[in-house]
């Protein structure tokens, strides 16, 4: 039960942590997006749904977060976290597992990818400790992927898509 419960923390920080981070360096004309996107993945979160989570940062997140940790921010002191090469500086990645499902988020200039068991051989493996851009765009079924748009309407195919791969109904 405490390590379930440490996993929890650390699957929770690694969701709030790529949230803040790319708030921190993405243009602020992108802001608008992140809002929705955080609530919608800690809703999968708080259901339970969300068994694993790897956050991936770009040059310039991991700087800011590197600031962050000498200001001895203590959320941030112990968590882990991959370096993303072959982007631009402020782009970051969040992996995820729901159920059979490994989710893809970009920070932005990226669309969301949702790969299923039977994608197993281009699905980017989570822990890694270094990524490239290209790893993170690996083949996807077009139907498995999706961009943000600022009425939300990205929410319902990404419910779609999740509930079909990952085996599990969830209603949010």
């Amino acid at each position: 039960e405490c390590v379930d419960r440490v996993i929890q923390w650390r699957v929770y920080r690694s969701i709030t942590l790529f949230f803040n981070i790319i708030e921190r360096v993405v243009s602020h004309n992108l802001s608008h997006h992140f809002p929705a996107r955080r609530e919608f993945w800690l809703n999968y979160f708080n259901r339970g749904a969300v068994s694993d989570a790897w956050v991936i940062l770009g040059s310039r997140a991991r700087t800011e977060l590197q600031a962050l940790v000498r200001d001895n921010q203590e959320d941030y002191q112990a968590l882990q976290w991959a370096s993303l090469s072959g982007g631009a500086s402020d782009q970051c990645a969040l992996l995820m597992r729901i159920g059979n499902a490994t989710v893809m988020e970009f920070s932005h200039s990226g669309r969301c990818r949702i790969w299923g068991q039977s994608d197993e051989e281009s699905v980017p493996a989570l822990h890694a400790p270094q990524y490239l851009a290209s790893e993170l765009r690996a083949h996807c079924k077009p139907e498995h992927m999706f961009t943000h748009d600022p009425y939300r309407r990205w929410r319902h195919k990404a419910k779609k898509i999740i509930e079909e791969l990952s085996g599990q109904r969830t209603v949010l």
